[in-house]
């Protein structure tokens, strides 16, 4: 939980029978700075330039130029084969990897900033986002597709 609303009620009751309740609220930030991330398209073409854009916050909600970002981008490479099974049937396995599809690192500003990659072969790409802040690392996940004409083999999702 990254951010949470604390609530506390108490009634009270006085020597007449009469109840006198009051409530307070507190907001609860689990950190100092947050990252976020946001894509045009929802799909993305293989050998095509991609763009994200990142931005750090605080906890107010206002941006912020510190920390710096650091953007990983992984592409999943399935691979399968037919493995034989018990008596004559032969499954197919799958055998997912994550491999680097590229990296991005700065300083977010008043307005989001941009991250440019190529994404060199089509499939499920995950997109991370990660500030060191005074309380430790905080990442934000973004997961990607991206497509193209002729065969893929697909495996699970990020």
């Amino acid at each position: 939980m990254l951010s949470a609303r604390l609530e506390v009620e108490s009634a009270v009751r006085d020597e007449r029978g009469k109840y006198v309740a009051n409530r307070s609220y507190a907001q609860f930030r689990a950190a100092t700075g947050f990252v976020g991330l946001h894509s045009e398209r929802w799909t993305l073409e293989e050998g095509k330039p991609a763009t994200i854009q990142y931005l750090v916050v605080d906890k107010a909600g206002k941006p912020s130029r510190e920390p710096p970002v650091t953007v990983a981008i992984l592409g999943e490479i399935v691979s399968a084969a037919r493995v034989k099974g018990a008596g004559s049937a032969y499954l197919t396995s799958y055998e997912p990897q994550w491999q680097p599809g590229g990296s991005c690192s700065g300083s977010s500003g008043k307005s989001a900033q941009a991250c440019t990659f190529t994404p060199s072969h089509p499939g499920l790409y995950s997109i991370t986002a990660s500030v060191a802040d005074t309380k430790g690392r905080r990442t934000a996940p973004l997961c990607m597709w991206v497509s193209r004409q002729g065969p893929r083999t697909v495996g699970r999702a990020c």
